[in-house]
């Protein structure tokens, strides 16, 4: 669909949104949306007969029709056309039955952007075009037995992407709404009270006060920049460039880095290696990999304990192995791990709080760079995350 050009059909009443919409579009650059907008169901009906459109965008709540009867009505008298739903922000299961009933994607106004839209544009007339293909293999009873199964397979393939892309959203969303405010109440709650109580305070309680805002500020920071690599990677605008280096090297470097961390805990780091493994992979996601799982390591080991890089000869590849004596992971949790759609975020062993996207960014990267990443685990005997890495380029 690159240099396409589309037009779009936006039945919207609230004239801010409408108008958001149309700013949206104008930054969307792949491909030129030519946008008609009217305010009622019924106005939208009559635009569609007169001029005909690629795709609607269409707002359940008008003052003609609500809720999911707009989408009936809609159906009734649009023919092929691909719907997009918009909803508000308590509409989740609105939203679903829509899709249940034959939209082909939904928007959640307040947390729309002009990528999020174009994406959801490009897949709702994709989606359409393979629906009718299948449609019309299926009436057509003279093509082959393989390719009706060929289209049917595609439309599997679109409808778990969307499923996928939908939980990502509500994830994503989530993580943004979530983890994001909790860190920056607990800041402006210190600062606050510092504010206030400044002068009656000892220097062990500014100390204190100064320790909790530099680790909210941490947290903060970890999550912004798991959330920009993560989008950007989502996005397909970032840029991989594999390199051969020395992983023996980058480990010690980011081993460096945790040494007060871990000594906080009293935890001892280790390093174990048979020999230098030089490797063909993106360093900066190398790097980030290992921060992330190491991080985690600490988070979840109990003082006293012990967290432990090691390398391993594996034919063409390299396992990179990080264990730790923490509090080890169930079977369930096992299997929810690397899924965003899944939250399986929970508190160290000292209340540390995470992301909920370090390990979904850490699965990405890895199979980005050609390699896997899995965990052996036991409650209350530690963990073992294993990634491999191809060796050097010959």
């Amino acid at each position: 669909m690159a240099n396409e050009s589309i037009r779009l059909l936006v039945i919207e009443d609230n004239p801010g949104d409408a108008a958001l919409i149309g700013e949206m579009i104008g930054d969307i650059s792949e491909i030129r949306v030519e946008m008609m907008h009217v305010t009622r169901l019924a106005a939208g009906l009559e635009a569609l007969e007169k001029y005909g459109m690629d795709a609607v965008l269409l707002d359940l709540g008008l003052p003609d029709s609500y809720g999911i009867n707009t989408l009936h009505k809609f159906q009734e008298q649009s023919g092929h056309v691909p719907i997009v739903v918009m909803t508000g922000l308590n509409d989740k299961l609105v939203a679903v039955q829509a899709i249940k009933a034959g939209a082909q994607d939904y928007l959640v106004k307040g947390r729309i952007d002009s990528e999020l839209l174009e994406h959801s544009l490009r897949y709702a007339i994709e989606r359409k075009r393979i629906e009718e293909a299948l449609i019309e293999s299926q009436a057509e009873l003279r093509r082959s037995k393989e390719e009706l199964e060929k289209n049917a397979a595609k439309l599997d393939a679109l409808n778990k992407n969307l499923e996928e892309a939908n939980a990502s959203k509500d994830k994503f969303f989530s993580i943004v709404a979530h983890d994001l405010r909790s860190p920056f109440s607990a800041l402006l709650g210190f600062t606050e009270y510092l504010s206030q109580n400044i002068d009656e305070l000892d220097k062990e309680e500014i100390k204190d006060f100064a320790y909790r805002v530099h680790a909210s500020l941490k947290r903060i920071f970890r999550l912004v920049d798991n959330l920009l690599q993560w989008s950007t990677l989502q996005s397909g605008r970032m840029e991989f460039s594999p390199v051969n280096f020395c992983l023996n090297i980058l480990i010690k470097e980011v081993l460096d880095i945790y040494q007060v961390n871990a000594a906080r805990k009293r935890i001892n780091l280790n390093f174990e290696f048979d020999s230098d493994y030089d490797v063909y992979a993106d360093k900066n996601m190398t790097d980030t990999v290992l921060r992330n799982l190491l991080s985690n390591a600490l988070k979840f080991t109990y003082p006293d304990g012990r967290v432990t890089i090691s390398l391993h000869n594996d034919t063409d590849n390299v396992v990179v192995a990080v264990s730790d004596t923490g509090t080890g992971i169930s079977e369930e949790d096992k299997a929810k791990l690397f899924r965003i759609e899944e939250n399986v975020s929970k508190a160290g062993t000292d209340k540390e709080k995470g992301t909920g996207l370090g390990l979904i960014l850490v699965k990405d990267f890895v199979e980005r760079n050609g390699g896997r990443i899995w965990v052996e685990s036991q409650p209350g005997k530690g963990s073992t995350f294993k990634f491999t890495l191809k060796k050097k380029a010959r």
